[in-house]
Formats: structure tokens, sequence, C-alpha cells
């Protein structure tokens, strides 16, 4: 009976014992500040005191109004007098979506719950003036704003396809660190973003308080008429706090104000920040009706211009001369050019190479500029016009339309060698209309024996000259018309040069010198023979590259000096690259 009486002694004890035990299961949240400011961190401290350590809590409500950056745990037992306890920690590294008073919600666990603790979330543009009119404030309050972002737009009323200024200042009085501010693509393709160049740094005393403003400049083109917000900017960056504790690295792990937020090391710890700029509403007006059919080209300044190589070029009947034209205009974007048109006519071959599009700064302005280079092969002598090429656009700046014009060139082919006299063309043609000028060029692939025989006499000459001519487009096919790798296929571009050469390839050797001079001066806006000498500096190599490009598109089968050229390619390819000096991007719109 003394046994029973003692066994129902110690099971009373017991329960009482886990009894107290549960009583004494907390589970508690608490904030290292209440007020914090818009895109700066502050640490959420839960603690579960003598619960299950298998659990974790259901921190998923946290993600409505806040950026969850960190989650650190720790274990903490003691053992007093003969009483043990424990407890367990988790402390998260948070961010406010929003301003305002916002609520940390009631955070569950298993039968638990945390009770709600309501923050004053300090809006971004009140950031760097809260407080600074106090005199009583203390100078290192730590709920003090550190930073701020504010966007502005130029022009909220622009064209459609029209550049807008927008600027995005920083304003910094921390330490603030981090790279350039990103521009959130919400999908829709409504914008093309350019930047303006390096940011500015300045700064300033506000208040006793030092301040530092990082400005970035960027050119907004909207790509549809209509009400369009501006995208959502976004910087993500850090400052850094020094560590209390330099002889313990983990001191302020769990003891600090912000504990577990970043990456700490021995001497500080990094603290994320986070600032966004709201879209703002802009107005853009469709293309005006005074635009009519053209492509819609909305500039400040818009200029076409021509280089002739050479310089002073002769012409004869026969032989290729090139011209360069380049299309500029400022305040655009190089996707936003049009393409450039060559009106033919009779007495003159064209072919224009591919046009390459390029942009680039000028006087803190975008600058777009296409380039394309056409050979012009006269078939007849005598007096003749290059048409003019013109080019409709509209100003921003007046609101106007306007017109660019590279006007119309006369000139005198010289009779080739060993063409009758009866060939000269003594009539000048009539100009062509300005709209003409912008016509669909035909395929630059035009047939060579599309060539009018003159009439007449049919006699034993002219057969001559006629079956002489066949066979030269026989051999210029036997020549051209084989198929040649493209120019990623080659893989060791001195022995394609080497074998183009040697097998008479001329159209595969003009292609592999070409993509050896992108490689070798690492330039990729190499695109033709004319280029390549440019970047080679070497007079005897450039005279080699000129007639290997007046071959090419010579009409009668000639003479190169295939042993000539190979020494002279030799000599560039085993010199020194000079280093290039800095050059303009673009060439001046107006000389």
């Amino acid at each position: 009976m003394k046994k029973l009486g003692n066994y129902l002694f110690l099971s009373l004890v017991a329960s009482v014992i886990l009894a107290g035990t549960a009583w004494a299961q907390t589970f508690n949240a608490t904030v290292n500040r209440t007020d914090v400011p818009q895109g700066e961190t502050f640490v959420l401290t839960l603690e579960l005191i003598d619960g299950d350590d298998k659990g974790n809590p259901d921190l998923s409500v946290l993600d409505k109004d806040f950026i969850v950056y960190s989650v650190g745990t720790a274990f903490n037992y003691k053992y007093i007098n003969g009483v043990s306890s424990k407890s367990r920690q988790w402390q998260i590294a948070l961010m406010p979506k929003n301003s305002g008073s916002i609520e940390i919600p009631s955070i569950q666990m298993d039968n638990l719950a945390t009770q709600p603790i309501t923050l004053n979330v300090i809006p971004a543009n009140q950031a760097l003036s809260a407080g600074q009119n106090n005199p009583n404030q203390p100078a290192q309050n730590a709920n003090r704003p550190k930073f701020d972002m504010v966007a502005k737009v130029e022009n909220t009323n622009p064209y459609v396809q029209q550049q807008i200024d927008y600027t995005i200042t920083i304003y910094d009085t921390g330490g603030l660190q981090g790279d350039a501010p990103q521009f959130i693509d919400d999908g829709n393709n409504d914008w093309i973003i350019k930047s303006l160049g390096s940011p500015t740094i300045g700064s300033k005393i506000v208040n006793g308080r030092s301040l530092r403003e990082i400005t970035f400049r960027y050119a907004l083109f909207p790509q549809k008429s209509g009400t369009l917000k501006t995208p959502e900017v976004r910087f993500q960056g850090y400052y850094l706090t020094r560590s209390r504790g330099f002889n313990d690295p983990f001191d302020d792990l769990f003891g600090g104000n912000l504990g577990g937020i970043g990456f700490a090391d021995m001497f500080a710890t990094r603290n994320p920040v986070l600032l966004t700029a709201a879209p703002q509403s802009i107005k853009v007006r469709p293309i005006p009706s005074e635009n009519g059919s053209n492509w819609w080209l909305p500039a400040k300044q818009v200029a076409l211009m021509a280089e002739w190589e050479p310089r002073q070029p002769q012409f004869k009947v026969g032989e290729a001369v090139s011209r360069t034209i380049y299309l500029k205009a400022v305040g655009i974007a190089e996707n936003q050019l049009p393409d450039i048109r060559f009106a033919q006519t009779p007495d003159l071959k064209q072919y224009p190479d591919k046009a390459i599009s390029s942009s680039g700064l000028e006087n803190g302005q975008v600058v777009a500029v296409k380039k394309i280079t056409n050979v012009y092969i006269p078939t007849t002598s005598g007096a003749q016009t290059i048409p003019e090429i013109a080019l409709d656009w509209f100003n921003v700046q007046t609101n106007q339309m306007e017109r660019a014009v590279l006007p119309a060139v006369n000139i005198e082919v010289m009779p080739s060698a060993g063409l009758p006299s009866t060939q000269a063309k003594a009539a000048q043609p009539s100009l062509p209309q300005a709209d003409e000028a912008l016509a669909p060029q035909q395929s630059p692939m035009e047939d060579l024996s599309d060539m009018s025989i003159p009439g007449g006499n049919t006699n034993m000459a002219y057969i001559i000259a006629v079956a002489a001519f066949l066979v030269g487009i026989v051999f210029s096919w036997l020549i051209f018309g084989r198929r040649r790798p493209n120019a990623d296929e080659i893989k060791d571009y001195d022995k394609y040069i080497i074998k183009s050469l040697k097998s008479k390839d001329y159209r595969a050797l003009r292609d592999g010198l070409v993509t050896w001079g992108r490689e070798r001066w690492h330039n990729d806006k190499i695109t033709n023979l004319k280029e390549v000498a440019k970047a080679a500096q070497d007079k005897e190599f450039g005279a080699y590259l000129d007639e290997l490009g007046a071959l090419l598109y010579a009409q009668t089968p000639q003479a190169f000096n295939e042993k000539g050229f190979l020494k002279s390619f030799e000599k560039v390819r085993k010199s020194k690259i000079k280093s290039a000096k800095e050059e303009q991007p673009l060439p001046k719109l107006y000389k």
C-alpha cells in the first residue's frame, strides 16, 4: 500500500512539472525600431521559449507588405539552480514595400501566435527632410532617413518616338553603394531606353548635414501614342555599419540592432537598401497628318552627307567609284532611321553594300547614324547626273516638316580605253523628281548582260565585241559564281585569304580580308576593303586593296599582282598593332 502511495505521489509531481512546462511556453515578436525610412531594412525577432525545437513559424504572411532579405536562427539552453530552460530565436531582415502605417501581422507557430506590431514607414519623398528642422532631435538619430531617389520627366506631352529626357537623382547621407538604377520591364515593349553617359556626382550641406547627389540621365523613346506610364525604376544597394565587437565577429549576429542583415565581416555589416521611383503618366501624341505617308522621323536635326573614294574621283566607263552616304539624326535611336535608297539611272550600274546603323552621344544628346557605301560603274561616256537623295523629317523643336537633301551631282564620264567613240553619250539626262530619289532600289545583283547593243551596222567588229563580252560573262561566272563559305565558317583567316588568292576567288578574298580586319583590330564596324586599308595604315597594302576593289566590279578580266599583294599582306599581318587614337564616334553634323 505504501509503494502504491509513493507511485501516485511521483506521478502527481511529474504531471505538475509537465503542466508547468506547457504553461511556460511563450512565442513573442519584437522589432529593433518602429519608425522605418522607406527603402531601408529593420529586424523582426521571433522568440520561442521552452517550446518544440523542430517546428518553424509561418512567415508567408509577411510577403504582402515586406521583402524578406534574410532569416537567421539560434538556440539557447540554460541550467540555473537545478532549473533548465531553452529558447529559440529567428531574426528576419525585412524591408517595407510601401510607406505609411503598416502592420506586421500575427505569426503562427503550431498553436502559438505573436501579437501584431504597427510600423511607421516614412515616405521616400520625406526621407531627407524628416527631422532636419527640429533642433531638439539628436544629430545621430538611428531612425533618421539616409537615402532618397527622385525621377523627373522633362516633356510629358511628346510625339510618338520622340526623345524624352529623363533624370534620376539619388540623395545619399549614409555612404550608399551599388550599381546604376534598373528599369523594370513590364513586357509591353512601350519604350526604348538609352543612357546619356556616366552619372554626375555633387555634394552640398543641408541644415548642417552633408548630402551627396548622384544624377543619372536617360533618353526615353515612346513606341506608341496614347497615355503611357514610364517604366518603374529600382535601385538596389547597401551601406556599411561598423560592428561593435571586433574581437568577436558574431557579436552583432543577434545582439546588435542590425544583426543578421546581409553579410557581416569582422569590421562592418552590409545593410541592404532598396529605392524605387514610381511610374509617371505621359500623354504621347500620334504622328501628325502633315507627315503623310513618309517615314516618321521626329528629330531635332537631320543631315545627309557623302564622302567619295577617292575624294576627287575620275569617272571612266567600266571602272568602279565608291561613295559612302551618311544619314545622321539628333534625338533619334538608330533603329528609327529609314533605309537610304538610290534612284536608278540607265547609264550607271549601282551596287549598294549593306547599311550599318549605330548611335552615340554628342553634347549629351543621342545621335544616330546610318552609313551605306554605293559603288557606281558608268556604262556610257559623256555628261551624266547622279540623282539627289532626299528625306522628309519632322522637326520636334518647330513642330514642322522639313527635308534633308543630298544634292544631285553632275559628272563627266571618260571613255574607257579600247571602246569605240560611237558609244560616247552626248545628251545629259534630266534630273529626277525628289520623290523618285527615295523610290525602291533595284536588286544590287543586276544582270551584267543587260546592256544595249549599238544599232546600225552588224559588222564583224561588233560581232567580235559581243562575243568577247559573252566570254567575259562566262569567265566572271567561273571566277565569282562558286559557293564561298560563310565568314563564320572561317577558322584560320590567314590560310583562307591565301587559298582564295591562289584560286583567284577574289570575292572570297574580299570577305576573308574584311573578317580578318575585324578580328585583328577588334572593330566590328569594318565592313569593306576601304575600312581595312584605313585600319592597316599602310599605303602599299591600301593600294593593293584598291586594286582588288576595282577588280571585283570590272566588266572584263584584269590581272592582279598576287605576289606583291601577298608580300604586302605578310608585312601588315606581322606588324604591331598601333594604338588607335580616341576618335569621335560620329562625323560632325555640319562642317
